[in-house]
C-alpha cells in the first residue's frame, strides 16, 4: 500500500509537467507566428517585399519587362538602366561630392513626390523626351503630393496624368510604370500603345538589343541611318554605320561591349580597319583626353579588341577600365574634350538610381 501511494503522486506529476512542456511549446509556435505575421505585414506595406522580388527577377530575368511597350516606334534609340545590378562604389567615396549632390537629389525627389529613386525604382529606359520607369509608384499619393506644387489632373484617351502647364508632366500606370515627359511625349507613349506601335514590336531594335546581352546594367541602341539601304549605297559598298548598341557593366570597375552594325560584312570591315587605326593613335589619344586622361585612354584602347564576326555586318568592341582607371578618369574629367565631358555627365546622372549600399 505505501509503495502504491508513493508511486501514484510520481506518476500524477510525471503527466503534468507533460502538458505544461506542451502549453509552452504551443504558446512559443504561436508567438513566433505572429512575429512572422508581422514581418510579413511590415515587408509588404513597406514595398521590401516588392523591391525583393524586383532584385530578384533582375538576377533571374534581365528583360525590358514591359518597358518598351510604352516608347514610341519612332524613337531612334534607348538606354536601359537596371539600377539593381549597378556597383554603388561607382559613385566614388561616402561624404564625396557625388555622393553628397545624388543623396540630396534623392531626398529632394522623395520630399516632393513621396518616390525613392534609389527604392521604388527598378529599371528605368530613357528615349528623350520621354522616360520610363518600372517600379512601384502610389498613384493618388503622387497627385496629392504634386497638386501642391501646381500640378492639375489631366485625361487622354481614358489615361488619367499629372501636368504642369509648359512644364512637365507624369502619368502612373497600374502601380507599376511611371511615365515623365512634357506633355506631347505622354501623350505620344499613349498613342503608341493604342495602336500598337511601340519598340517592343520592332524585330531589328530588339535584336540588336539581344546581340549586347540583357545582363548589363546599363544597355542601349541608337538607330543612326535607316535599316533599309539604297541601290546606291549597296553598290558603292561603303554606307558607314546603321546602328550603335552598348552594354555597360559595372562590377570591378567599368566594362564596354559595343556592336557598331554596317549595311554589310564588308562595311564591317572597312569600319574595323578604320577604328583598329583609331586605337593604335596613342597620341591622337592624348591629344583628344589631356595629359592626365590621355595615357589612361591610350592603355584602355591598346587592351581593347575589335572584330568582325564571320558572315556578321557588325563590328564587336570590348573595353573595360579598372577602378584605378575610372578615379584617375573621374579627376581628369575636366580636362578631356567637351563632348567626353558630356559623356561622363550623362554616365554620372544615369547612375543617380544606383541603390545605396
Amino acid at each position: 500500500m505505501a509503495e502504491n501511494d508513493v508511486s501514484t503522486p510520481a506518476a500524477t506529476t510525471g503527466k503534468s509537467s507533460g502538458k505544461g512542456k506542451a502549453r509552452v511549446t504551443t504558446r512559443t509556435k504561436l508567438i513566433v507566428l505572429a512575429v512572422i505575421a508581422l514581418t510579413v505585414v511590415i515587408v509588404v506595406q513597406t514595398g521590401l517585399a516588392g523591391y525583393g522580388f524586383a532584385h530578384l527577377r533582375a538576377a533571374t530575368f534581365p528583360g525590358d519587362a514591359g518597358l518598351l511597350e510604352h516608347i514610341p516606334a519612332t524613337s531612334s534609340g534607348v538606354l536601359l538602366v537596371d539600377t539593381h545590378r549597378l556597383d554603388p562604389a561607382l559613385l566614388g567615396p561616402e561624404g564625396g561630392t557625388v555622393r553628397t549632390y545624388l543623396t540630396r537629389t534623392r531626398d529632394d525627389i522623395k520630399k516632393a513626390t513621396g518616390i525613392d529613386l534609389w527604392f521604388d525604382v527598378d529599371k528605368i529606359a530613357f528615349a528623350p523626351p520621354l522616360t520610363v520607369a518600372r517600379g512601384r509608384f502610389d498613384g493618388a499619393s503622387l497627385a496629392e503630393r504634386l497638386k501642391e506644387s501646381s500640378y492639375n489632373d489631366a485625361e487622354y484617351r481614358g489615361v488619367k496624368y499629372l501636368i504642369r502647364g509648359g512644364q512637365d508632366a507624369l502619368a502612373v500606370l497600374d502601380g507599376t510604370f511611371l511615365l515623365y515627359g512634357d506633355e506631347t511625349a505622354i501623350r505620344a507613349s499613349i498613342d503608341a500603345g493604342a495602336s500598337n506601335a511601340t519598340l517592343d514590336d520592332q524585330e531589328a531594335f530588339n535584336d540588336r538589343l539581344d546581340a549586347v546581352g540583357w545582363e548589363y546594367p546599363v544597355l542601349g541602341t541608337l538607330q543612326i541611318n535607316a535599316d533599309k539601304p539604297s541601290v546606291k549605297e549597296i553598290l558603292s559598298g561603303s554606307t558607314g554605320p546603321r546602328a550603335f548598341s552598348f552594354g555597360l557593366d559595372t562590377k570591378g570597375g567599368l566594362s564596354l561591349k559595343a556592336l557598331v552594325e554596317s549595311v554589310n560584312p564588308a562595311s564591317a570591315e572597312e569600319l574595323r580597319k578604320l577604328l583598329d587605326g583609331k586605337k593604335a593613335d596613342a597620341a591622337a589619344l592624348r591629344t583628344l583626353a589631356g595629359p592626365e586622361a590621355g595615357p589612361v585612354l591610350a592603355d584602355v584602347a591598346a587592351r581593347a579588341t575589335l572584330v568582325v564576326p564571320p558572315g556578321s555586318s557588325q563590328v564587336a568592341i570590348q573595353l573595360s577600365f579598372s577602378p584605378e582607371e575610372l578615379d584617375r578618369m573621374a579627376k581628369a574629367a575636366s580636362s578631356i574634350g567637351s563632348n567626353l565631358g558630356q559623356i561622363y555627365g550623362s554616365m554620372r546622372l544615369f547612375q543617380l538610381l544606383v541603390p545605396s549600399p
